[in-house]
């Protein structure tokens, strides 16, 4: 062994992944494929354009490897054993580096698919369907993608129950508030939230259980100084906001519609998120104009959202998805400006599902209704009785 091997062994003995840790081309593209098929089945909108901009870097990071590790190599050793310790050295650590820069960028995503990965529990569809309105409104397309949303953020986010038990009723209708506020964006990331607390009752200043009837005690917070990226929900009340969808009360709701207020950093009641640059002085506007009406008793918002604009934003918003048509009819400007900044027409879904609910067969001629065929005859005398006719016929013969 010449003084020049001993020299770039030691280096790829000192190198953490040595020489047959390495990562090679074959694996690397092995991996990528196994990724790409794991993301189709699950991806989001946003994903594809994450594994490129992650690819763009760890190509980038391996080339800049390489190239440094070349020019401090050519610059010390003879011209082939430089290329011989490039091709055996810096090229596979450059790779190597590339790869695992890679895998940091896209862990996300890799966690995203282990939970999707598993099956979406038949119980959480039967909660959904028998308790969130909201989703029984949806279409088959969207109850998927809702259905995802809700797996992903129980996947991510820790519920913990505070002197009461939380069971699954309670981890999906929580989950329910959050992908209802923000189902208008299908790339949101609950980035200010990492764990959710259940308290069996509304709770106060010290944030300990109290009766219902103590002064100041608050069913729901979010974003306190004193526990940053946690929400208190108070469990009963959670609850009773999807059990009764006509009292215009939702806390759930409520308090993530906070934190889509929040989005831009602030508690404000001015949702950047949703408003454009020209939109926001006549959204402040608005909200003035509505605070007067409630304080007027001319609203039908609560008292509580005349606080001030943070609050009224969110007590707004438990009005918009819980009793849209009573708001769209009340406050038709304020919904229409509640449409533009959560990207969704609830009244429209919700007339759409009740429609559905009362006429199980669709829109149907009357039966009183003049016959189309121009004979002048009521329907149910004409067509409709031959058509009646024919099945009852068809439906002996099947016998």
């Amino acid at each position: 062994m010449t003084g020049n091997e001993s020299g770039w062994h030691s280096v790829l003995g000192w190198c953490p992944l040595g020489t047959r840790g390495l990562i090679s081309w074959k694996d690397v593209k092995r991996k990528m494929e196994i990724e790409a098929s794991q993301a189709s089945s699950c991806s989001r909108p946003g994903d594809r354009l994450e594994r490129q901009v992650a690819t763009g870097l760890s190509v980038g990071a391996t080339l800049l490897c390489v190239l440094l590790g070349s020019l401090w190599t050519f610059s010390r050793q003879p011209g082939g054993e430089a290329l011989r310790f490039c091709l055996l050295a810096v090229f596979p650590v450059g790779v190597s580096v590339g790869y695992l820069l890679r895998s940091f960028f896209l862990r996300g995503q890799r966690r995203r698919n282990r939970i999707l990965a598993e099956p979406f529990s038949p119980l959480w569809e039967t909660i959904l369907a028998s308790r969130v309105v909201f989703y029984t409104a949806l279409g088959e397309k969207e109850k998927t993608r809702f259905r995802r949303d809700l797996q992903l953020f129980l996947g991510e986010k820790r519920i913990t129950g505070i002197g009461t038990e939380v069971d699954e009723i309670c981890r999906v209708l929580a989950a329910a508030s959050a992908v209802i506020s923000v189902f208008g964006f299908p790339q949101w990331e609950w980035d200010h939230i990492g764990e959710i607390l259940v308290y069996p009752s509304a709770f106060g200043r010290d944030f300990q259980p109290v009766d219902v009837t103590h002064p100041g005690g608050a069913i729901g917070m979010v974003g306190n100084e004193a526990l940053d990226r946690v929400m208190i929900l108070s469990k009963p009340d959670l609850i009773h906001g999807f059990t009764n969808t006509t009292d215009k009360r939702n806390v759930g709701i409520h308090e993530f519609a906070h934190l889509v207020d929040r989005a831009d950093g602030n508690f404000d009641g001015v949702p950047k998120v949703g408003l454009s640059r020209k939109t926001v002085g006549p959204w402040m506007e608005l909200v003035r104009r509505e605070m007067e009406r409630i304080e007027s008793r001319r609203s039908v918002l609560d008292r509580y959202g005349a606080t001030n604009p943070t609050e009224f934003f969110a007590v707004a918003s438990e009005v918009f998805f819980e009793t849209p048509e009573l708001l769209e009819k009340k406050h038709p400007e304020l919904y229409e400006a509640l449409t533009r900044i959560f990207r969704q027409d609830t009244a429209s879904r919700l007339k759409s599902v009740l429609k559905s609910m009362l006429r199980p067969g669709g829109d149907r001629l009357g039966r009183n209704s003049r016959c189309p065929c121009g004979s002048g005859k009521k329907y149910k005398r004409c067509c409709l009785r031959i058509e009646e006719s024919r099945q009852r016929v068809a439906g002996h013969r099947d016998i």
